[in-house]
């Protein structure tokens, strides 16, 4: 029998338009942040380091208009060093010069004496920070494989699968939402209740179940107050 494969993500990013000779950006510290919104407004989880940020972040700048020597030596353009950058242009950072202070992401400025991996961030360059996806952030779960959808508490809901590698713990995707009397938690048990049934439609396909970084989400789950979700992956 055909069973659908149920994709998820975490949602992860999040972008600035800078202000002049701008370095230092709030990326947590607020709901507004973490969990903030989904297709880009916030993160499913704080950056909890610059250890963190460095390993499991990317970090671009889009010039707004043509600069001069903004940018280190480390940087290329069509694999030659240079350091102007033109209208448009992304530039990702390098891991160096990036760094977790508080509740900010501080960029190097080449200005600050980082000749290397510096950038001089420039009034109306946008500043876009994202998850890399990997596993804990990404999954795709057999739907014949459904082990159980529970209330956690009046606001979290637990989807469980057995393991995609076999191994005992189950794979969850925990989802927050509000108190509702139990609307939101019917409406997740319906869905995945009819994801799990083999003439589901799509049968034998990938289903986006929830990807909350694109904000594609199904319509059975749409519009249900659902603030966060966040995976469990064995």
């Amino acid at each position: 029998m055909k069973t659908n494969f149920l994709y998820f993500r975490e949602h992860g990013s999040i972008s600035f338009t800078a202000t002049a000779a701008q370095t230092s950006f709030t990326v947590k510290g607020t709901s507004l942040l973490v969990p903030g919104s989904f297709g880009g407004g916030g993160f499913s989880v704080a950056i909890a380091d610059t250890a963190a940020l460095r390993a499991n972040y990317v970090v671009t700048i889009t010039s707004l208009a043509d600069n001069t020597g903004n940018r280190g030596s480390d940087y290329q353009t069509d694999g030659v060093a240079d350091a102007n950058t033109t209208a448009g242009q992304v530039t990702t950072l390098e891991v160096e010069a990036l760094s977790i202070s508080s509740n900010n992401m501080v960029i190097a400025a080449l200005t600050d004496g980082d000749a290397e991996e510096g950038y001089d961030i420039k009034a109306g360059d946008i500043v876009t920070i994202t998850a890399n996806a990997a596993k804990g952030n990404v999954g795709a779960y057999r739907a014949d494989r459904l082990l159980s959808v529970h209330a956690n508490s009046n606001t979290e809901t637990e989807v469980t699968f057995q393991a995609a590698d076999g191994s005992a713990a189950d794979d969850t995707i925990a989802f927050t939402h509000g108190d509702d009397n139990g609307v939101t938690f019917r409406a997740i048990a319906n869905y995945f209740a009819e994801a799990a049934d083999g003439n589901f439609v799509n049968s034998g396909s990938c289903i986006i179940a929830f990807d909350a970084e694109s904000n594609d989400i199904p319509k059975q789950l749409k519009g249900l107050g659902i603030t966060n979700m966040l995976l469990g992956s064995a």
